[in-house]
């Protein structure tokens, strides 16, 4: 899993952790309606309202800022295919399945914005996580 910049200090105080959480918020607000290659580490300084030094002391690259959100996101996004049930009636089974992704989908909107961007591309970016998936 991506890890924050300031997570290499020994001791992250409460303050770091606010201003990681400060720009995946933004990051995420940015990547969700811009996609992946539309945003710049600049638009997300600005959404998180700090410099871009100061974003780049926390994470190295636009790629660490995604893919730690992808990796979070990944968490979640797909923990309604771990609920379904490979004995039960398929076609229940299929309208369980649709109904919490839809759910998630109104719930997390920026969320359902960046997952769904990452497949319309291909899923570039967690590829390899979705062969090795083992969800049933």
């Amino acid at each position: 899993m991506a890890r924050p910049r300031a997570a290499d200090t020994q001791r992250r105080t409460r303050i770091q952790r606010e201003k990681e959480e400060l720009i995946l918020e933004a990051a995420l607000d940015v990547f969700s309606t811009q996609g992946f290659r539309g945003s710049t580490l600049d638009q997300i300084a600005t959404a998180a309202q700090m410099s871009k030094p100061n974003l780049l002391y926390y994470f190295r690259t636009k790629e660490d800022i995604h893919r730690l959100l992808i990796d979070r996101l990944l968490e979640t996004w797909l923990d309604p295919l771990r609920h379904i049930n490979s004995t039960g009636e398929p076609i229940s089974e299929i309208q369980s399945y649709i109904r919490r992704k839809l759910e998630m989908a109104r719930d997390y909107p920026r969320e359902s914005r960046l997952f769904a961007n990452e497949m319309l591309q291909g899923a570039p970016h967690i590829q390899d996580e979705l062969q090795d998936l083992k969800v049933l």
